[in-house]
């Protein structure tokens, strides 16, 4: 958790922003936006009790699990990230390449993302991979991806399909769902996002139904069909 929280303090000193970061998906693998040299530094929060109830409008008396994150550009498609989250203690490592193809007039986005993760679920150490291949395809008012996700901790193949609707240039709303692991929970990890770009920031507030933050747990789904309120905040800069 230092080291990412590090990494963030050092990108906002040096860095100058940038409008041009476009990374679609909350949870799914796609196509990142990020040029060479190119920095994103966010921080998230998924609230842990359902809203509207005893715990507050937004389940924020329940607590929050927290994430931070760190995505930079190396040119030609390529992406790396640095990741943690509060649950499990979690901490991670990826990498992102994606390339294009034609067929008749369209163009489809594909390739490869994986994510080497470190967390804790009980008195010992975990870790694992998370190998996901996706394709997708950028239309002028609407995207989407489908991935393949090989995690090896749980030793399952999952899969996940993503929509995005441009309803205008800076505002999208985003519709995820990923397979739960059969043998963990009943329900997948549906999400439903409203994201807003501003030059320099993305601001994105969702609902879903797994309150915890982290790439492992994403993939675990959820044990029932209550939803919880979370948000996230990117800040974008070009060194």
């Amino acid at each position: 958790m230092r080291r990412v929280v590090l990494a963030i303090v050092m990108s906002v000193v040096m860095g100058s922003w940038v409008y041009g970061y476009h990374q679609q998906f909350l949870n799914l693998s796609y196509a990142e936006g990020l040029e060479f040299k190119q920095v994103v530094v966010g921080i998230n929060h998924r609230f842990g009790r359902e809203p509207f109830g005893d715990y507050g409008v937004f389940g924020t008396k329940g607590g929050a699990s927290v994430g931070f994150g760190l995505r930079a550009g190396l040119g030609m498609d390529q992406v790396v990230s640095i990741t943690s989250a509060s649950s499990y203690d979690q901490f991670a490592v990826g990498y992102n390449k994606a390339f294009s193809f034609e067929l008749g007039e369209k163009i489809f986005r594909y390739g490869a993302d994986i994510t080497y993760n470190t967390f804790n679920f009980g008195t010992t150490n975990e870790a694992g991979t998370i190998s996901t291949g996706y394709i997708g395809q950028d239309k002028d008012r609407y995207n989407y991806t489908f991935n393949v996700i090989h995690n090896a901790y749980d030793e399952v193949f999952q899969w996940g399909y993503g929509f995005a609707w441009k309803v205008m240039d800076d505002f999208h709303v985003l519709a995820e769902y990923i397979s739960p692991v059969e043998d963990l929970a009943k329900e997948g990890h549906l999400s439903l996002t409203l994201k807003y770009m501003t030059f320099g920031h993305n601001f994105l507030g969702f609902i879903a139904n797994q309150n915890e933050a982290g790439n492992q747990q994403k993939l675990r789904g959820a044990q029932s069909q209550d939803f919880y309120i979370g948000f996230r905040l990117e800040r974008i800069f070009d060194f």
